[in-house]
């Protein structure tokens, strides 16, 4: 459908309830072809995030490094891993910023 639009999104936002991994796979092609950005919420894993965690390891395999977005608006790279990041801002979950 988009393609006959002839329109190209940058961003991509991943809101889907635990089936991220699956939105990723099935937007294989058009990742690989346009490396948009990709918002996805991630949780901890208590809340019981296989797919987030499944969805997270996808991005990375696939170049993505994962960012978060500052009370100023600035986006940062999440160096430590995704449970430390959500711990150490007393979140159980969050909107995270994947760019290549």
């Amino acid at each position: 459908m988009i393609q006959s639009l002839d329109v190209i999104p940058r961003v991509v936002k991943i809101d889907v309830e635990g089936a991220e991994y699956a939105v990723l796979k099935g937007l294989r092609s058009f990742i690989s072809t346009n490396s948009p950005l990709i918002v996805m919420e991630f949780a901890a894993s208590y809340r019981g995030n296989i797919n987030h965690k499944k969805a997270h390891q996808l991005l990375q395999d696939w170049g993505y490094k994962p960012f978060y977005i500052d009370s100023s608006g600035e986006v940062n790279r999440i160096e430590s891993d995704m449970d430390t990041y959500l711990n150490i801002i007393e979140l159980v979950s969050d909107n995270i910023v994947y760019k290549k």
